[in-house]
Parts: structure tokens; C-alpha cells; sequence
């Protein structure tokens, strides 16, 4: 700090600059008009006349236009509509030859970065079927709705939410307070709350990002069915390219000797989540999911019947030993009021990667119950006593057809079966 300890009083003139400029009512370079207005925005503190200024911002049209005030004495901040401007979509910017800007324009919700816009925007009509979300996408922008959208986010202030939450858990609501703050420091409640708005529009545009990186979007299954054996399809999960996967990254020959078998071993490692709860509440008709049997979770339909057939973990699954009560601790009035009480997963357990279907929920703990095995691996139709983490388990294994030896832990093993060998086929 020493070094800067001096220059403070020197340097607190360049905040100063933000309030005032000594270009203000000089002739623009223009020669027509007189300097009003200055953007901010810009890298270099630009100080025009209005039509410099609506020339020079037309391809940018969410920067704020200070326009100074004589009366006032300071910048008032308006947007660059509130001059004059119209944003059209589907022409790059440029104007619709077919489009009436005196009647046919419309006001819109613009969110990014900087701030709560409200923009005079207007639709390219060169094609009757132009459809208007459609139009907003290529421009950047995520519409809030599918028909006739008012509201909009841009991709920019999208992908920065999605790397602030990851890395600094910072939630939707702050992000929309700060950027209500931001469009008006004064009166923060003024600026539309588009909170709602947001996390939805941030649950698409997060599974349109899973899509696009776990290649669904290049159509990857067509590709590595025929590299991988047993490749899950329509799956947005990155498997653990790192785990043994024969046919894939190792030779389908088994390892013969004892010293080398842990090569071709996949250990996988079990355990529950009590801290993941869903309270019982109204759910929305219209709140479905978006990556359904495509992720972590199995088919519901499925899921719900097996589940529904599995009586409590107290109920069945009994234990004496002193120092292995958590199923019996598990089982109390803090679940009262929860649909999900809690999550059991199942990672590798080198590289702490979840598989895909290797996630379920609970209901009142870690359930184990007498049914028949008949769900994925129809091995026999033995009666066998199976739990919810058999169920996650039984998801993984489907897929590898050609693992020989699969190691489980489990915290509370008991409650499950013991699958130490996979025999191949």
C-alpha cells in the first residue's frame, strides 16, 4: 500500500470524471452540434452530440447515454431509445425495409451486464413466418418466453451468472438486486424485477450448455457407440474416461495375474446425502424436467415404482452393532414435511466422477426391501433383498458390459448386496 499511499489525493481527480466533462457544450466533431452526451460504456470516454452519439452506439445498444443536464448540473443516465434509437432484429442492426417505425415498434425488456434496459425495439417482417424468439437468439439474446417475447437476457450476462454462481456460489437473486442497483443507484426498486424471469431462463440456458458439451448437440452417440461397448445414449453426463473401460481404453483380454488385476478393476464408491431435502410444497403443472433419464437420475415412472415397493430401512434392515446406526439415526421427525429427505449416489471412486443414473432420491432414508430383481440386470428370478443404492448401483453397471471386477464401498453396506464380480458374457 505504501507505494500508492501518495498518490491518493492526485488520482481521486479521475473519479471526478465520471461526474463532469470539460467537452460539454463544445462543437462536435461533427461541426453541427454541440458536445451533450457521453458514453461511458466505451472503453475511451466518448463525448458527442446526440446524432454522433446514436451513430456511433448502433451496434451497441445497451450502453447507457449520459446526457447532461444544465438545470441539474449533472449527467442524467437515460437509454439510448429514450434519444431515438430503435434496435431491429433480423437485419443485423440494420433498419426493415417492410416494418413501420412510427406504429410498428415495441417497447422490450433488455437485461445484460450493465443493467435493466427498456428499448424500443422493432421485427424483421421480410417473411411472415419470421418467428420472434428465433430473431432475438440470433441477436444474442434469450427470450423469457417462447410466444411474443417482451423480455429478454443477453448471452453475455448469462454465461457470466453461470461462472459467477459455479465459483463464487453467488445466487440469482444477488445478481438481479445488483443489477437493478446498477440501472438506477437511487431508487433500485424503480428497474423491473426480472428475478422470476432470470432462474428460469437460466435453468434452459444451462441445459442447452449440457447439451452442447456433452456433445449431444454434434449428435456424439452415432460416434462413440462404435467406439465404446455398452456407450449410454442420450446422455448429458461426461462418463470417467480415466476408469478402466475395455474395448475403450484398454484391451478386452482379463488380466490373468493377480498383481496386474487391479488394472481392470472399477471401484465405485456409495453413499447418501441427507442435506439434498425437497419440502412438501404446490408444485407448478408446467415445471418438468428438461434433461428427463438423461442425466444423473433414472426414469421417474420407473424409479417411483421400485421405490414405492421398498418398506422403511428400520423396517427391515436392523442393526446391532453400536458403532453402525446411521440408517436407525436417519429415520426421525426431521424428515416430516419432505418429499425428498436426501440423495444416495454413486461416483467412481479414483476420480470422484458421478455416472450417469447412478443418483436417486429418498424418501425416508436408505430403504431396503424384498422384491424381485428384474429391473436392469435379469440375471434370475431369485428373491433378492435390494435397497435404493442397488437401484443407483444397478443404473452404472448396465452399462459396463465388459467390466470384469467392480469394488463397492459403502458406508452402510449392510444394506446393500455385495457386487464383487461381473462375470462377462
Amino acid at each position: 500500500m505504501l507505494p500508492f499511499l501518495g498518490s491518493l489525493f492526485a488520482w481521486v481527480v479521475y473519479l471526478f470524471r465520471n461526474d463532469y466533462d470539460e467537452r460539454i457544450g463544445k462543437r462536435c466533431s461533427c461541426g453541427a452540434w454541440k458536445r451533450t452526451i457521453r458514453c461511458t460504456d466505451c472503453f475511451y470516454l466518448t463525448c458527442l452530440c446526440e446524432h454522433c452519439f446514436l451513430d456511433a452506439h448502433a451496434a451497441n445498444p445497451t450502453h447507457w447515454a449520459n446526457v447532461w443536464d444544465d438545470d441539474k448540473g449533472h449527467f442524467v443516465r437515460k437509454d439510448i431509445c429514450q434519444l431515438g434509437y430503435v434496435a431491429t432484429f433480423g437485419h443485423g442492426g440494420d433498419t426493415c425495409r417492410h416494418v413501420s417505425y412510427e406504429s410498428e415498434t415495441r417497447w422490450f425488456t433488455l437485461v445484460d451486464v450493465n443493467g435493466i434496459h427498456k428499448m424500443r425495439v422493432a421485427f424483421c417482417k421480410c417473411s411472415s413466418n419470421t418467428d420472434k424468439a428465433d430473431l432475438l437468439l440470433k441477436a444474442g439474446i434469450f427470450p423469457a418466453t417462447v410466444d411474443n417475447p417482451d423480455t429478454g437476457f443477453t448471452f453475455a450476462l448469462l454465461e457470466l451468472y453461470n461462472l459467477e454462481t459455479l465459483v463464487s456460489k453467488k445466487s440469482a437473486y444477488d445478481i438481479c438486486t445488483a443489477l437493478r442497483r446498477r440501472t438506477n443507484p437511487d431508487f433500485p426498486e424503480e428497474p423491473s424485477d426480472m428475478h422470476r424471469q432470470f432462474l428460469q431462463v437460466m435453468r434452459v440456458w444451462r441445459a442447452l450448455e449440457m447439451f452442447k458439451q456433452s456433445g449431444q448437440g454434434h449428435n456424439i452417440d452415432k460416434v462413440m457407440e462404435v467406439m465404446v461397448p455398452g456407450w449410454q445414449k442420450h446422455s448429458v453426463i461426461t462418463p470417467c474416461f480415466a476408469c478402466p473401460q475395455p474395448g475403450f481404453n484398454m484391451e478386452e483380454e482379463v488380466v490373468d495375474e493377480d498383481e496386474m488385476k487391479h488394472l481392470e478393476t472399477l471401484f465405485l464408491s456409495a453413499d447418501g446425502h441427507f442435506g439434498l431435502q425437497r419440502k412438501l410444497k404446490t408444485d407448478d403443472p408446467d415445471d418438468v424436467a428438461l434433461t428427463e433419464d438423461m442425466g444423473l437420475f433414472p426414469d421417474r415412472d420407473q424409479y417411483e415404482r421400485y421405490s414405492n415397493d421398498c418398506p422403511a430401512t428400520t423396517e427391515v434392515c436392523k442393526t446391532t452393532c453400536a458403532q453402525l446406526k446411521a440408517a436407525q439415526m436417519q429415520n426421525k421427525a426431521k424428515f416430516s414435511g419432505c418429499v425428498t429427505s436426501g440423495v444416495v449416489g454413486i461416483t467412481c471412486a479414483r476420480h470422484s466422477v458421478f455416472q450417469r443414473g447412478g443418483m436417486v432420491d429418498m424418501k425416508s432414508g436408505e430403504k431396503c426391501g424384498v422384491i424381485h430383481y428384474d429391473f436392469f440386470l435379469r440375471v434370475s428370478n431369485n428373491i433378492h433383498r435390494f435397497g435404493l443404492t442397488d437401484y443407483a448401483l444397478a443404473g452404472v453397471l448396465v452399462a459396463l458390459i465388459l467390466v470384469s471386477t467392480v469394488v463397492l464401498t459403502y458406508d452402510i453396506s449392510r444394506c446393500c448386496n455385495t457386487f464383487a464380480k461381473v462375470p462377462r458374457k
